[in-house]
């Protein structure tokens, strides 16, 4: 989902810079620079954030950017792009 996420946001909001601006076909490598280049204080995140649950939202100590862990079982699995005005579900 993070992926997906990711994808979308950038094409939504950036033009599909970072992932390219094919649809079908993104820049492969394109999420694991994005992260680092994040990370390192290198570019702003994009828009978007995932709702992971808790415990979830770091990888090796690190956190992983636009992720948020939550407690809340309606809340988890879902993505919520420009300030919240777009949510993405899970229907479970």
């Amino acid at each position: 989902m993070y992926g997906l996420a990711f994808r979308y946001a950038d094409l939504s909001q950036n033009g599909g810079q970072r992932t390219g601006g094919i649809r079908s076909q993104p820049t492969p490598g394109s999420l694991d620079r994005y992260v680092a280049a994040v990370l390192k204080g290198h570019e702003g995140p994009l828009d978007f954030t995932v709702y992971v649950p808790s415990g979830y939202d770091s990888v090796g100590g690190s956190p992983v950017p636009n992720v948020q862990a939550t407690a809340d079982p309606g809340q988890i699995w879902t993505a919520s792009f420009a300030s919240g005005q777009e949510r993405w579900g899970v229907a479970i």
